[in-house]
């Protein structure tokens, strides 16, 4: 936490479908958020990877549709682009049952009073960096796959505290450096993908 710090501390009621997924370029391919159906780029809950891989797991389905999801894809870039933990033995084995226990809790219990997300106002990458994220809304810091599955789960608002960057627009770049050029160069790539 430490880049971004709690405004008030204060829990507030926020709608799920209003929420965008935390930008972070280098593992943002652009042609992977492409809602499939307006073919529109969007970190929106509403058409996000996390969504779709959730709507799969609900209707039963196993490891062979969820290979190709998109959230699988990106995970497996990751693992091209440097992070070598993320095989497809991990990314089944370990990832996705992490993903499905959270699920399967909010499902049996409910979303977690005691635990809400933490959200910005304004996506990290633009206040720290100035750097252009295409669709912008209130990004979620922590908590994004609990937020998708409890949408999945027809939940339309959860508990929240506001956060901000500690250093706008300070260039600063800590454990960003080495990624910043590396990621503005993902970026523009992405956008000449499929």
């Amino acid at each position: 936490m430490g880049d971004v710090k709690a405004i008030t501390g204060k829990r507030v009621s926020v709608q799920i479908g209003a929420l965008h997924v935390r930008f972070i370029p280098w593992v943002t391919p652009r042609h992977l958020w492409v809602e499939p159906f307006s073919k529109q780029f969007s970190m929106g809950i509403p058409t996000s990877p996390h969504v779709a891989l959730y709507r799969l797991y609900a209707a039963g389905c196993g490891w062979e549709q969820m290979r190709g999801t998109r959230y699988v894809r990106e995970r497996q870039m990751r693992r091209d682009m440097g992070q070598p933990k993320w095989t497809d033995k991990y990314i089944r084995d370990h990832h996705l049952p992490i993903r499905f226990g959270i699920f399967d809790s909010i499902k049996k219990h409910g979303f977690s009073n005691k635990h809400p997300i933490e959200i910005l106002e304004e996506p990290f990458w633009k206040t720290r960096f100035n750097f252009p994220v295409e669709d912008e809304g209130v990004e979620i810091w922590t908590g994004a796959g609990r937020a998708s599955a409890a949408y999945v789960l027809g939940m339309t608002n959860i508990p929240a505290v506001w956060y901000r960057d500690k250093k706008p627009g300070s260039m600063d770049r800590g454990k960003f450096g080495k990624k910043l050029a590396h990621a503005t160069e993902t970026w523009e790539a992405t956008f000449h993908d499929k």
